[in-house]
């Protein structure tokens, strides 16, 4: 059986109640060479779903954060809320929202545009850089921050780049191969997490 394309996987996806997601065989429907599945998914509207209520319960108020760098950048619900509800989050992104202080803290900036449109605010995007390694994958993340004419940084959304994982529903990832050349000392993560959540929710 091919790939589906994406549009047809999504349409897929859409058609799913999450009582046929619940009762999926995984066996039935088998992956590709590249790991994709050739039908069926995770679903990813409970991981988000799940990671927002916690991300919720964990930001009341908004809270300051400083980057690699010393700059500091605030991270609120409304913020990370407006990030998942994006298209079609990861879950390697929707796992990084919840550890979104650590990876914030190790990233460095890379560089800063003035806002497309000329507005006043944000006044500018910045974007910082760091690694993070999920399940052992080394992934490339890029921070983006909103810059405010008051001179604060917003953490707007973050986009996760690396190794597709099997079994996941990879709307923004591209594929690559190999592992890190030495042993990776950052921020280090696992799906499992997810899991975890949806078995409790």
């Amino acid at each position: 059986m091919a790939a589906l394309e994406l549009h047809q996987y999504r349409a897929m996806l859409y058609r799913l109640t999450l009582d046929s997601i619940d009762e999926w065989d995984e066996s039935e429907h088998p992956r590709d060479d590249g790991g994709r599945f050739t039908a069926g998914a995770r679903d990813w509207r409970r991981a988000r779903d799940a990671a927002l209520e916690k991300i919720r319960q964990d930001y009341k108020k908004p809270v300051e954060v400083p980057s690699g760098d010393g700059d500091p950048i605030i991270v609120s619900y409304a913020g990370l809320k407006h990030a998942l509800n994006k298209g079609i989050p990861t879950v390697e992104k929707t796992l990084l929202a919840l550890h979104i202080q650590e990876a914030i803290k190790s990233a460095s900036k890379t560089r800063t545009f003035p806002d497309r449109l000329g507005r006043k605010d944000p006044a500018s995007t910045t974007y910082y850089e760091t690694k993070v390694e999920i399940d052992g994958e080394p992934h490339d993340v890029t921070i983006v921050v909103r810059n405010h004419s008051d001179g604060k940084r917003h953490y707007d959304h973050a986009t996760v780049k690396g190794k597709a994982h099997q079994g996941y529903f990879e709307s923004d990832q591209g594929f690559r191969t190999g592992a890190p050349t030495r042993p990776f000392g950052g921020l280090s993560l696992s799906l499992g997490e997810i899991d975890e959540m949806l078995k409790m929710s």
